[in-house]
């Protein structure tokens, strides 16, 4: 079921392995004009997925982003174990940029502040010229280490988590990498990773 704090919550996912990783090269200052989205609420009224879409569609239109933001209310069988609302905001482009967002909705909360958190956040990190945000950053950093050749890629803000993550790899794994940034300002991340390779399991 759909999790909200404090029940409920599982991911199944089915992964196919491949033979090795390319490395990442994202084009530093995207070109970026669209917004998707998704609003969900579960256990709470319709209306607040509603709020929390048209607030943030609203902030994002203004400034002169095209948005297509889908609303969904768990309900029925699927309804999550405890009441709860969030929206998560992106914006794709192949080869240059991976940006997201999101807000989560509580208690005495309005969704208009929802979606207006997830939308500033958003902004925000758009307006650095990164090519991902701090969120996505962190989780790269080890695929870019394993992958054959150079990485190299912008992140709107430069946290503890990719610090740490880029520690963690370097003792792992033996690589170096090039952090050229300040702690809470836009970084550049590059490094040169090993090459790992699937080796074939005997049945």
């Amino acid at each position: 079921r759909e999790g909200f704090y404090p029940k409920g919550g599982e991911v199944e996912a089915s992964i196919q392995p491949i033979e090795d990783l390319k490395p990442l090269i994202l084009k530093p200052k995207p070109e970026i004009r669209f917004v998707e989205g998704v609003s969900v609420c579960g256990k709470l009224p319709e209306h607040v997925a509603e709020r929390q879409a048209r607030t943030a569609e609203k902030i994002l239109n203004d400034r002169g982003f095209r948005t297509e933001i889908n609303k969904v209310v768990i309900k029925g069988d699927s309804a999550p174990l405890s009441p709860g609302s969030y929206i998560c905001l992106w914006s794709v482009r192949e080869n240059s940029a991976f940006i997201g967002a999101d807000a989560l909705g509580e208690r005495g909360k309005p969704a208009e502040r929802v979606g207006l958190e997830a939308a500033e956040s958003l902004l925000s990190q758009i307006e650095t010229g990164a090519s991902v945000d701090f969120h996505t950053a962190d989780n790269l950093i080890i695929w870019c280490s394993l992958a054959k050749g150079e990485s190299c890629f912008t992140a709107s803000r430069l946290t503890p988590h990719i610090l740490a993550a880029v520690e963690l790899a370097k003792r792992m794994l033996k690589i170096s990498f090039e952090v050229d940034g300040e702690l809470g300002k836009p970084v550049k991340i590059k490094c040169r990773g090993i090459g790992f390779r699937k080796r074939s399991v005997p049945a």
